[in-house]
Formats: C-alpha cells, sequence, structure tokens
C-alpha cells in the first residue's frame, strides 16, 4: 500500500469529504427515494402481516432481546420500576437501560446481531418485530456511546434525536456529546444511512472510515463530514477494546464490500476520495485518532492500549493481513505528543478552507440547479433507476452469501479437524491399549521375582530378628546408672556376652561431661573411670545391621561440696540503733550439682565461728533468701556470718564471710489513715507521731533545731492541695477523685527523704437530697387562726437519699427564723402545739441526708393553712 496514500491531510480529506457528500447525494436523491419507497412497502407489508398473525393468535409471545453480559450499576426501567440488569435477562419493548460510570451492557439482537452500551448511555427498545429471518429492533439512543456489530437485517434502526440510523454492514459506533447534543456517527464497515424517522428527506451515505457529525438543533439534520479526532465524543475504552479485537472482522466486512462495488459497475461508485485504495488507509488513520484521542483523555493507559493492539495484531498475522496490522506501541509514543499540535493546525486549515467554501457556495449552489435538473430527469428514468436499486440490493445479498459461503467453510473445517481428531483418539487409544499389555506382563514378571526375593529377605530377616531379641535380652540386664565414689576407682561392665552373638556387632561409647567421667571399650568391657564430682551420662551406643541403639548410663560421681556460694549480702532493715531485723541474700553456687543444703554460722571479727550452724539452708536451684526478726538472738561477740556448702559427704573447705551493718536512721512509727472528704472541704492532719528518730524517739526536737523538715506533695494539685500554713493541711477542690498524699521527712532545707509515709484522699461530690413534694395542715379547732393541729409531709419521689424531714419557721421572704421540728420518713406526719415563732408568717419543710438539705423545700402560710400548700 502507498504509504503517502496513508497520511493523507485531516484539512484536505475532510474538505473533499464534505464537497464529494453534497455532490453525490444530489445525484443519490431520486435513487435512494426509490430504495426507500420499496423498503417502506416492504415494511407495511411485514407490518401488515404481523398484524394478521397476532390476532390470529390467542397467546402472543412477547419478542425480546436477551443481555449477554453487564457489569455493576447497570439498570433496566420497566413499568415505573427500575430492575439491576441481569446476564441471561430479557428485555422487552418500552424497557430503556441505563450504564454510569465505569459500567457497560452487551445485548444480543439476533445470533449475529449485537449492541455494546458504554458507560454513562442509555436506549430505549421502541419496537420489536418479527421477520422470516430474525428480529427487527427500532432503538432510541438517548445519551453516551453504542457500539453495534453483526450482520443487521433490513428492520434493524437507531434514532437518535431527529436523525434515523440504518446500517447495511457490519460495525459502527454512535456518539453522543452530553452538553452539546451533537451526534457523531463513525463507520468502520458496511454502509450506514443517516435520514429522519419520517423520511421527510433522501437519507446521506456514510461509508467506511467516514465520521459525520449531525447538530441537535440542525432543523434540516444534515449530517456533515469530520475527521476522527472531532468526534462530538470519544468512545469509552470497552468500545476501543471490543472494536480492536473485531479488527479481522471489519477488515472482510471491507473486503467483501469492495469486491462487490468492484464487480458491479452500474452501482454508483465510492465518492472519490474513498476509493478502493484509500479506504484502508483512512479506516487506519481513523483507528489511530480513536486510539489516541481515548489517551488524551484519560480513558485507556497506553500500556493497556499496546496489549490489546497486539493481540489484535497477531490474529491478522495468522490470517496474513499485514496491510491491515494497527498501530504499534513506539509509532503511537511518536504521534501522541504530537496529536494537540496537528488537532489545532487542522483547526485553522479547516477555518481557512472552511472560508473557501464559502467563496464556493454561490458555485456550488448553481452546481446543485443543474444538478436537481439532471435528477428531476433521472426520475423519470423510474425503470433504470429501479435496475440499479435491485443490483445493489443484489450485491448486498451477494455479500451477505460470500458471509455464509465463509462460514460454511469453516464449519467444513472444523467438522473435518473434528474428524481427524477422532481418528488420532481412537489411534491413539488402540497404542495405549497395547501398552498396558505390556506393562501387565511386565508387572506379573516382576512379582515373581519380587517374591522369590520376598522368602529369602524373610528368611535372613527370622534370624536377624532372632539375633536382635537376644541382644535386647543382654541390654535390659545391664544396670542403668552408676553411683561411684571419687575415691573408689573405676567401674567395670563386661559385654562379652553381647559381642559374642555376630562379629558385625559394632560398639561405640560417649560421654555427656569428660570432667567428671571418662568411659571406654576395652576388650569386651565397657571401663568408666570418674574424674570429679557431679552427674554425667555415658552412652553406649550398639550397631547391628539396620538395628541401631543408644543405652544411656546415669553416672553420679560423688564428693563433699567443692564450692560455696558465690556472693553473699547482709541488709539490716531495722533504723533502730542496736535493734536488728536482718534479710540475707545467697547467691547459689556456680555448679550445685553436689550441694544440698547451706549452712550459716555467727562467726567474729577474726571470722572464727562462735556458736553452732543457726540456719540450714536447702538448695533449690535460685537464689536464696533468709531473714532474721528483731527478737532474734545474736551473739555478743558476733561481727558477720559465714557460710558453707554442704552435702551428705561433708561441708565444703571454702565459705563465705559477711560483716553485720548496724542500720540507724529515721523510720515510720505507722501508717496514716486515708481521708474522705467533700468538695470545697479542709481538713488539718496530726502528722508529729508519724515517724520517729534513729533511738524510737519522737522527732519534736529536731524540727525544732530545723535539722529535718516534714513537706507534704500531693500527686494532683488540682484534686487535692497538700501545704503548710503553722500547721499541715489538705483542702478538696471542686471536682471529685482520689489521688495520694505524700509525707516525707527530709534532711534540713534539702530534698533527701530520710523516712516518708502516705494516705489517700477521695473527693466526693456533695449529692443533694431532692425536696418533699408538698405539706399539709389539718386543724384541730375551729378557729382559722388556729396553729393547733396536724402537718402531713408528703415526701419526695425518691426517699432513698433522704434521712428526714426538717421543719422550721420562717417569714414571707422565706427565712429560716427559727427550729420547729423533725419528721421521719416513716412517720410523714407532726403535730404542731407550739405559739407562732415571733415574726413567723409560714412553715417550711426541707429533706436532709446527713449534715446537708435541700435546695427547695415546701411550704404551708400559717394564715391560710386550710389551703393549698406550694413547692418553692
Amino acid at each position: 500500500m502507498n504509504k503517502k496514500n496513508m497520511l493523507i491531510g485531516i484539512p484536505v480529506l475532510s474538505l473533499f469529504i464534505l464537497v464529494a457528500v453534497v455532490v453525490f447525494n444530489l445525484f443519490m436523491n431520486t435513487e435512494q427515494t426509490v430504495i426507500n419507497d420499496e423498503v417502506m412497502e416492504v415494511e407495511a407489508e411485514e407490518m401488515k402481516s404481523t398484524t394478521i398473525k397476532e390476532k390470529e393468535s390467542e397467546d402472543v409471545v412477547a419478542l425480546s432481546i436477551t443481555i449477554l453480559q453487564a457489569s455493576s450499576n447497570v439498570v433496566v426501567e420497566r413499568e415505573e420500576e427500575k430492575i439491576q440488569a441481569t446476564e441471561e435477562m430479557q428485555i422487552f419493548t418500552g424497557d430503556r437501560i441505563t450504564t454510569v460510570d465505569n459500567s457497560n451492557v452487551e445485548l444480543a439482537i439476533n445470533e449475529d446481531e449485537k449492541i455494546l452500551l458504554g458507560e454513562n448511555s442509555q436506549i430505549e427498545i421502541l419496537d420489536i418485530s418479527s421477520t422470516e429471518d430474525g428480529m427487527s429492533v427500532q432503538i432510541e439512543q438517548s445519551f453516551g456511546s453504542t457500539y453495534h456489530q453483526g450482520n443487521h437485517r433490513d428492520g434493524y434502526e437507531l434514532v437518535v434525536n431527529d436523525s434515523a440510523i440504518k446500517p447495511l454492514g457490519t460495525h459502527f459506533i454512535v456518539s453522543i456529546e452530553p452538553n452539546t447534543g451533537m451526534t457523531s456517527i463513525f463507520v468502520a464497515s458496511g454502509i450506514v444511512q443517516v435520514g429522519t424517522p419520517k423520511e421527510e428527506r433522501p437519507p446521506s451515505i456514510v461509508y467506511p472510515s467516514q465520521v459525520v457529525n449531525v447538530e441537535s438543533n440542525n432543523q434540516n439534520n444534515i449530517p456533515e463530514l469530520v475527521d476522527p479526532s472531532n468526534m462530538a465524543a470519544i468512545p469509552d475504552s470497552e468500545i476501543i477494546k471490543q472494536i480492536i479485537k473485531n479488527k479481522a472482522d471489519i477488515d472482510k466486512e471491507n473486503d467483501m464490500l469492495l469486491q462487490i462495488l468492484s464487480d458491479n459497475h452500474e452501482i454508483p461508485a465510492l465518492p472519490k476520495q474513498l476509493d478502493m485504495d484509500v479506504i484502508p488507509a483512512s479506516l487506519m488513520h481513523a483507528f489511530n485518532q480513536l486510539f489516541e484521542q481515548s489517551i488524551l483523555q484519560g480513558d485507556m493507559e497506553k500500556e493497556e492500549l499496546n496489549d490489546l493492539i497486539n493481540q489484535a495484531n497477531q490474529r491478522l498475522l495468522k490470517e496474513n493481513r499485514f496491510s491491515s496490522l494497527l498501530i504499534q506501541e513506539d509509532k503511537l509514543l511518536q504521534d501522541l505528543r504530537e496529536q494537540q499540535k496537528r488537532q489545532q493546525e487542522w483547526v485553522n486549515d479547516y477555518q481557512s478552507e472552511q472560508e473557501k467554501v464559502n467563496r464556493e457556495k454561490n458555485v456550488i449552489d448553481q452546481m446543485e440547479r443543474v444538478l436537481q435538473e439532471k435528477a428531476e430527469q433521472k426520475q423519470r428514468e423510474e425503470g433504470q433507476e429501479r435496475l440499479a436499486d435491485e443490483r445493489l440490493k443484489e450485491a448486498l445479498n451477494k455479500m451477505k452469501a460470500l458471509r455464509a459461503e465463509r462460514e460454511r467453510e469453516i464449519e467444513e473445517q472444523r467438522q473435518q479437524e473434528m474428524k481427524q481428531v477422532a481418528h488420532d483418539r481412537l489411534a491413539k487409544e488402540k497404542l495405549e491399549i497395547e501398552r498396558l499389555e505390556r506393562e501387565r506382563e511386565e508387572e506379573r514378571q516382576r512379582a515373581e521375582q519380587e517374591r522369590l526375593e520376598e522368602e529369602e529377605r524373610q528368611r535372613q530377616e527370622e534370624v536377624f530378628n532372632q539375633k536382635v531379641s537376644l541382644i535386647e535380652q543382654l541390654i535390659n540386664e545391664l544396670p542403668q546408672s552408676f553411683d561411684i565414689n571419687l575415691a573408689d576407682g573405676t567401674e567395670n561392665i563386661l559385654l562379652s556376652d553381647l559381642i559374642a552373638i555376630d562379629e558385625k556387632i559394632q560398639l561405640t561409647v560417649t560421654t555427656g561431661h569428660a570432667s567428671v567421667a571418662t568411659a571406654e571399650i576395652v576388650e569386651e568391657s565397657l571401663i568408666i573411670s570418674p574424674r570429679e564430682a557431679g552427674e554425667t551420662t555415658v552412652h553406649l551406643a550398639i550397631s547391628f545391621g539396620s538395628f541401631e541403639t543408644v543405652i544411656p548410663f546415669e553416672v553420679v560421681v560423688h564428693s563433699k561440696p567443692l564450692h560455696t556460694v558465690q556472693d553473699f549480702e547482709i541488709k539490716d532493715t531495722n533504723p533502730l540503733r542496736d535493734a536488728y531485723n536482718l534479710s540475707l541474700s545467697l547467691t547459689r553456687a556456680e555448679d550445685e550439682s553436689n550441694i544440698s543444703h547451706y549452712t550459716l554460722y555467727w562467726a567474729d571479727a577474726n571470722m572464727a565461728i562462735i556458736a553452732d550452724s543457726f540456719a540450714t539452708l536447702e538448695k533449690t536451684g535460685e537464689n536464696l533468701h533468709y531473714s532474721l526478726s528483731d527478737n532474734s538472738s545474736i551473739p555478743e561477740t558476733a561481727t558477720g556470718i559465714v557460710i558453707f556448702a554442704k552435702n551428705d559427704l561433708g561441708e565444703s573447705d571454702t565459705y563465705k564471710y559477711v560483716e553485720i551493718q548496724d542500720y540507724k536512721n529515721y523510720s515510720v512509727a505507722g501508717e496514716l489513715q486515708d481521708i474522705e472528704m467533700f468538695v470545697n472541704d479542709e481538713r488539718g492532719l496530726e502528722i508529729y507521731h508519724v515517724f520517729l528518730d534513729e533511738n524510737g524517739g519522737d522527732i519534736y526536737e529536731a524540727l525544732y533545731e530545723g535539722d529535718i523538715q516534714i513537706k507534704l506533695q500531693s500527686e494532683d494539685e488540682p484534686l487535692v492541695h497538700a501545704y503548710e500554713d503553722g500547721g499541715y493541711y489538705v483542702r478538696a477542690n471542686d471536682i471529685d477523685g482520689t489521688t495520694t498524699v505524700h509525707v516525707r521527712l527530709t534532711e534540713g532545707n534539702s530534698d533527701v527523704v530520710l523516712a516518708e509515709a502516705s494516705f489517700q484522699v477521695t473527693v466526693n461530690q456533695i449529692e443533694l437530697p431532692p425536696p418533699p413534694q408538698n405539706i399539709y395542715f389539718e386543724s384541730y379547732s375551729q378557729d382559722p387562726y388556729s396553729t393547733e393541729g396536724s402537718l402531713e409531709i408528703i415526701g419526695a419521689a425518691d426517699e432513698s437519699n433522704i434521712d428526714g424531714y426538717l421543719l422550721y419557721w420562717s417569714n414571707d421572704n422565706n427565712e429560716k427564723l427559727a427550729h420547729l421540728g423533725h419528721v421521719s420518713p416513716s412517720e410523714g406526719t407532726f403535730e404542731l402545739f407550739h405559739n407562732v415563732y415571733p415574726g413567723a408568717t409560714r412553715i417550711i419543710a426541707y429533706s436532709y441526708s446527713g449534715e446537708f438539705e435541700s435546695e427547695e423545700f415546701a411550704y404551708v402560710d400559717l394564715w391560710n393553712m386550710n389551703m393549698d400548700p406550694v413547692l418553692e
């Protein structure tokens, strides 16, 4: 193919297409009108036949379209109900299908007719009817992108705005720009007619590789040829992927179309810019424009697109379609950056050409009048035009026949391959049967040989097992452990009976700790030689054929302990002078294997023992601790303690001595009591008695001299403040909680702590009791001014936090003048025989809990007691 033809300039091509379509449509008006009349007659007959059949049938089965696949968020609207689209779902007349972001759906109309909806698209099924060769449909596209593929029937129609799109081929895309409503039709193969549903004017013809845009507000609804990069809306990535996969089918469709047009000269020729040599290059250019625009607007990554292109190219290479290969990755990367620049240049050139077109418009108008006259003359030549129409239909039928023939050849090839596969399978099965028979014979011979070998093996195994049984019997008679005194010398174990069983028996010996004892085989004996006190294991390994065993002998070498404790610490915890509370900490000997106990003795300044052992501590494998209470009796001449290690053979020669140090310091006499307080409360503390001096006396004199000080510190000052102000105090703030207050005895003004005590302070909120509900007066006198009678207290609704009710004489300002009396919750009444307190005008009642009274109260006036009480 000529490379120059593949790189035809976009502006020039678009201008040629525009002029050619105008001229071609004027020539085709009469011819297309005749075609449309015949199509309308056929459709009318089919509709009439269908109506009669429907009237004759009582049970009419609704025709439907099938969903082949649907991603999530695809919705089918049916009779005001929204349904989630699913695979194998049936779609009926009146259904509306809508996709959103990142969703798509594919429908099957007939077996070889499909439609793919990209994301953010919507179609409505206006009509589904039955024809002799399948179903015909009328679909309305509201917005988005659709990809139509398959062997479309004559009744296939897509309605977009005021345009009716009827395919005479296989693959085409329809996109609607969502903001302007402009519609783009891109034809990949076959022929597409773009007209009006009512055929108000002859339709326009769109050929392979052509793109037309139709304005939504174009009253004449005339398509405009544009470059693919100027499509109203670029189809989404799913449609791009599908058209790449179908590239081989698209090429086959166009090859058949070009062949038919070449063989039938009566059919109108293609426009000049779309002759047979130019269509492949133009289609390749259109595809590249779609791919680049899809990458530029972010629908597809270049790596993903390149993978799909490589897969499509592999299929094309298998069919020897080298001229149909799609753009490669290096070409895509090279052209991608220049695409925007070329688009701008194309727009500039297009505007210049548009101006030129406007200047030539008058010439074109004159041409149109001349052509109109020729068209009128051509209409009169009806017979010739009908012949051309029949030849066009014959060409289309021939194209369908060629496709059917190709499908038949593919099916015959598939059947032949299946026969060959079946033949190969039979031959393979025959070889497999022969192989199995050979293997069975070999297996029989191998089984016989194995039987003879097994008999010999069993005989030898029986003899072997008898010897092993004898070996195990002798092993069980051997001792399992040895206690050896270091002074007694070696231990001998005779092994002659074991060695005599078979000359192939092999003996080896190892020792766990050679420093404790060693072992060796000398002639027919096992000799164990002790080295030092301790424990070890001697392993005697016996090997005879497949029989192997290891006999452990536990060896204990005894001697008196060689070491005592590693370290020894004495701590006096009694701060009083000449008073002891000793705590002993012993770091165990590094090796305690021959130690059972540790013995402790009082010793003088020369480390000489001055009394019998006062304590014997059993070893535990851990460091030891021992305490002597305050009343322990320590010899007068004792200055320290010595410690020895011990076992049944005696005490160790080595020992450890530690001197006793008398601990003298201030001390805490006793624990401080914890305090509970209410918020904003303050307490004084009596803490002088808490500490004692080193002689056990009080600390007043030392405090007075300033030798020591007592300091308070609260762990939570916002909760409790601890301070000194001529005494020692804690004050609760206005929040509740618990904290610890530390009382420290320090040296002078320093922070050196000599002794320390602490106590907890808990601060509680004041929970006031609820007030009484009412107070009533029942008079014992007829005198309305008498106060002699009974007061009834209607208690609070919740008396769980109430100890009782307090009555007071009060004035009109509810001021308490004097206490009147007390009423418990169980009593509820109070007998009134008192004289009126001077200045009192009413009686008020409060609830109380502990030392707290309720904020609110109930009252009754003295001179109006027979009236309802009042709750304040």
